[in-house]
C-alpha cells in the first residue's frame, strides 16, 4: 500500500488508501484584532525565547461576534461562583462515576449533532476556511476548500473521541499506574502506549519514577480552572477541558481564543452533558479587560493555556496586580523552536527521498503556525549525502502545496528573522500555490509565503549565527545548522543532541530522521534518553506525539526546566491517562520509509465525511446507515447538478445558489 489514512475505532483499524485517488488524479493535494505585546486578548502571540531576542506579537483579528460577560447564561461572578460550588461534589466522585460522565460526552460526540452546528448562521467549519483562507472569496464553495474543511472536522471528531475512550477506559479499570514498565533506558522506565491510529508507529512513554508522583497529579482545589484556548487546532482546547475535569478533577471555564469564535458552536454541542451539570462552561474572548477580570478572578485557583510566553508573562502580571500570584497554579504549553535532527549514515535513495516528505510537509502544514513546526534542521557538514538530502528536500518544499500563512504577523515574523541573515545565507523555496488558492471560483485571503532556507553556518565557527535557534518563527522557515563530525554517527549525534538541548530555546518536540541501520542499533536508546524534549519523534513528525495523549502518552513541556521567570515551553502536561508514576516524555517511532505514516494528502471531501460519519458512530450498524446517508445525499446533488445544467443549457429555470 502507498499512503492513506488510518482511522482507529475501538480495538479496530481501517485503513484508506490515500493514493487511490491520487492515482485517479494526479494533482498534488495537501492536509494541511488588533493586541499588544503580552496581552490577554489572546492566549497565543509570538512565543518568545525567555531571555532572548523577541519579534513583535501577532496581532489578533477582532471575533465576529461575542457573547456578554456571562458564564452560562448568568453574570460572570454568578456563574464562576456556580461552577466553584460543584467542586467538592465533582471531587467526592469514583472514578466509575467519572467514567459515567465521560460516556454521556462520548455520545454526545457520537450523535454527529455537533457536525454542523451554526455560528453566525453558516456551519462553523466555514469560519475555519475563513480564517484559514481556504477559498474565503468564493463562498468556501471550492472543492478543495471542502476537502480541507471534511478532513480537519474528521481529525477533530476522531481525536477527541479516541480521548474519552481512553479516559472511559482508565477510570472504569482505576488505572494506578502500577504497571510495570516494558523495559529500562538509563534512568527512564519505558511503558508501550496503545495501539496507535497508523499501522508501523508506536508510541512509548518514558517515566522517570525517582522524580517521585505524576506531575500535576495534585489535589484539585475548591476553585475553578480557566482554560485559555488555542489559537491555531481546533481539538487542542477540547482536550484541554477534558483533561483538566477528568484527570485533574477540576471544574472548568473555557474563554476560546478571538481567532476562533466558531468553535463555540461545536464545543457547545459535544460539552453539552457537562454544561447542564454545572461542571463546564464558555467564554468568548471580548478584549483585554476581560481577560484580566477573569484571570485574576478570586475563585479560579488554576490557569492552564496554550500559547505563547508573552501571553504567561501577562497572565503573571496580572495575577501580581491581583495579589493572587501565590495563589493560582499556572500549567502551560508554549510552543518551541523545534530542532529536527536528519542523521548522517548509508541511506537508500527511499529513504531520503521519504525523510525528506515528511520535513517538508511538517515545516508546510498550516504555514508553519504550529508549536511543533520544525524550524531547525541539524545536519552533519560532512556526511556525504547531505546535498542528495537538501536536494531532495527543496524537491518536497517545492512539489507540495503551499497553503495560506493564515496565523496573524507571519509576514513580519518571517522578515524579521529573514533580515537577520545575510543574502548570500538566504534562499526562498516557492512551492504549488494550495489548488484552493488557483480555482475558477475563489482566492486565498490570506498570503503564500514561500519556505525560507537559512544557512546558520558551520557550528562553532565564528560566522555561526544563532538567531534563529532563538526565538519561534511561527512561519514558513527552516534554519541549516551544520556540524562537523566527520561522517561519524554516534559522534555527530552527540553534538546534535547537545545542541537541540543547549541552543534550540524550547523542550517541546524534536524530531530525528535516520535510516533503518542507525535507528536499530544498540546505542540509539541512549540518544533519545538524551534528548530533554516532552515529545520526540523517530523517523516521524511529533504529531504522532500529541495523538500518542490518546494511547497513554503524553503532551508538554520536558518536566523541570520551567519558572515563572523563565517559563520556557511550559510547565506540565496534557495526557498520562494511565497515571504513570514521575511521566516525562513520549517518544514516537516509525520506520525510515512508511508510506502509512504519508499525511501529505487530503482526501476528497466525500471520503471525510463518510469517514467521519461511520467511525464516530456508536456501532457498525449506525456506521453504515450514516456511511450509506451521505453518499446517497452526494449522488442526488450531483444529479441535481447535472439536471440544473441541463435545464441552463436549454433556456430553462437555473438552480438558485
Amino acid at each position: 500500500m502507498k499512503g492513506g489514512w488510518v482511522i482507529g475505532r475501538g480495538t479496530q483499524k481501517v485503513v484508506v488508501v490515500g493514493r487511490l485517488w491520487g492515482g485517479l488524479r494526479q494533482r498534488p493535494r495537501q492536509a494541511t484584532t488588533s493586541a499588544t505585546p503580552g496581552s490577554l486578548t489572546s492566549s497565543d502571540f509570538v512565543r518568545p525565547a525567555r531571555k532572548r531576542v523577541c519579534y513583535p506579537a501577532r496581532a489578533m483579528e477582532p471575533a465576529s461576534m461575542t457573547s456578554g460577560a456571562k458564564v452560562g447564561g448568568l453574570e460572570l461572578d454568578e456563574g464562576i461562583e456556580s461552577l466553584a460550588r460543584k467542586q467538592a461534589e465533582w471531587r467526592r466522585k469514583s472514578p466509575r462515576e467519572k467514567a459515567g460522565v465521560a460516556r454521556t460526552v462520548l455520545a454526545s460526540l457520537e450523535s454527529l449533532s455537533w457536525s454542523d452546528a451554526k455560528w453566525n448562521g453558516t456551519p462553523w467549519a466555514e469560519g475555519q476556511l475563513v480564517l484559514e483562507g481556504y477559498d474565503a472569496k468564493a463562498n468556501c464553495r471550492d472543492s478543495h476548500a471542502k476537502a480541507h474543511a471534511a478532513s480537519q472536522k474528521m481529525i477533530f471528531g476522531l481525536v477527541i473521541k479516541r480521548y474519552l475512550q481512553k479516559v472511559i477506559k482508565e477510570l472504569s479499570e482505576g488505572g494506578s499506574g502500577s504497571e510495570r514498565p516494558a523495559k529500562k533506558v538509563g534512568a527512564y522506565d519505558v511503558f508501550p502506549c496503545d495501539a496507535l491510529t497508523v499501522p508501523k508507529v508506536a508510541g512509548e512513554a518514558w517515566c522517570l519514577p525517582s522524580s517521585g508522583s505524576p506531575e500535576g497529579r495534585k489535589t484539585a482545589p475548591e476553585g475553578v480552572c480557566l482554560v485559555l484556548g488555542a489559537g491555531n487546532q481546533n481539538f487542542l482546547s477540547m482536550i484541554d477541558v477534558l483533561d483538566r475535569l477528568f484527570m485533574h478533577d477540576q471544574v472548568v471555564i473555557l474563554k476560546h481564543h478571538p481567532l476562533r469564535p466558531f468553535l463555540f458552536a461545536p464545543y457547545a454541542s459535544i460539552l453539552r452533558p457537562l454544561t447542564d451539570a454545572g461542571l463546564v462552561h464558555q467564554v468568548q474572548d471580548q478584549g483585554v479587560e476581560f481577560s484580566q477580570m477573569i484571570c485574576g478572578h478570586s475563585l479560579v485557583d488554576h490557569i492552564h493555556v496554550t500559547g505563547s510566553g508573552a501571553t504567561h508573562d501577562a497572565i503573571c502580571k496580572t495575577l501580581e496586580r491581583a495579589g493572587r500570584q501565590s495563589d493560582v497554579e499556572i500549567t502551560c504549553e508554549l510552543g518551541c523552536v523545534t530542532p529536527w535532527i536528519v542523521s548522517n549514515g548509508s541511506w537508500t535513495k527511499k529513504e531520503i527521498a521519504f525523510q525528506s516528505k515528511t520535513l517538508a510537509f511538517s515545516k508546510k502544514f498550516g504555514g508553519g503556525a504550529n508549536c511543533l513546526s520544525p524550524q531547525v534542521l541539524i545536519v552533519d557538514n560532512d556526511w556525504p549525502q547531505l546535498g542528495s538530502f537538501l536536494d531532495s528536500l527543496k524537491g518536497s518544499l517545492r512539489s507540495l502545496p503551499t497553503p495560506p500563512a493564515y496565523y496573524p504577523g507571519a509576514s513580519k515574523r518571517l522578515d524579521a528573522l529573514c533580515s537577520q541573515y545575510a543574502d548570500s545565507q538566504l534562499e526562498s523555496v516557492a512551492g504549488t500555490p494550495h489548488p484552493s488558492t488557483l480555482s475558477t471560483s475563489g482566492t486565498s485571503t490570506k498570503p503564500l509565503l514561500s519556505v525560507q532556507l537559512l544557512d546558520c553556518g558551520l557550528h562553532g565557527d565564528d560566522g555561526f549565527n544563532d538567531a534563529a535557534l532563538k526565538t519561534e518563527a511561527f512561519a514558513p522557515v527552516l534554519s541549516i545548522v551544520r556540524v562537523k563530525a566527520g561522517n561519524d554517527t554516534r559522534r555527530f549525534l552527540r553534538q546534535a543532541v547537545n545542541i537541540a538541548n543547549e541552543e534550540c530555546e524550547g523542550s517541546l518536540s524534536c524530531s530525528v530522521s535516520c535510516p533503518g541501520a542507525v535507528a536499530e542499533g544498540s546505542s540509539f536508546n541512549d540518544v533519545l534518553a538524551d534528548l530533554k524534549f516532552g515529545s520526540v519523534g523517530v523517523n516521524c513528525s511529533t504529531t504522532f506525539g500529541y495523538v500518542a495523549t490518546t494511547a497513554g502518552g503524553g503532551w508538554g513541556a520536558y518536566p523541570g526546566l520551567y519558572s515563572k521567570d523563565d517559563c520556557g515551553s511550559g510547565n506540565g502536561y496534557i495526557g498520562n491517562i494511565g497515571n504513570r508514576l514521575g511521566y516525562a516524555k513520549t517518544v514516537v517511532k516509525s520506520p525510515s520509509v512508511n508510506s502509512f505514516a504519508d499525511i501529505s494528502q487530503v482526501p476528497p471531501a466525500l471520503i471525510s465525511e463518510i469517514l467521519c460519519s461511520c467511525f464516530l458512530s456508536s456501532g457498525t450498524l449506525q456506521g453504515a446507515g450514516r456511511a450509506f446517508s451521505v453518499l446517497v445525499k452526494a449522488l442526488v446533488k450531483a444529479f441535481a447538478g447535472l439536471f440544473s445544467s441541463s435545464n441552463a443549457s436549454r433556456g430553462g429555470y437555473k438552480r438558485i445558489e
